[in-house]
C-alpha cells in the first residue's frame, strides 16, 4: 500500500514539473507573437 502512495506522489511531482517546463516553453514561444499572448493569457 505504501508503494502505491509513493508512486502516486512521484507521478504528481513529475507531472507538476512537466507542467511548469511546458508553461515556460509555451510563454517563450508566444513571446514572438504578442497578439496571440493576449488571446491565451488573460
Amino acid at each position: 500500500m505504501k508503494k502505491i502512495v509513493s508512486v502516486i506522489i512521484a507521478l504528481s511531482v513529475t507531472v507538476t514539473a512537466l507542467a511548469v517546463i511546458i508553461d515556460k516553453l509555451y510563454k517563450k514561444a508566444l513571446s514572438g507573437m504578442p497578439s496571440a499572448t493576449d488571446n491565451f493569457r488573460s
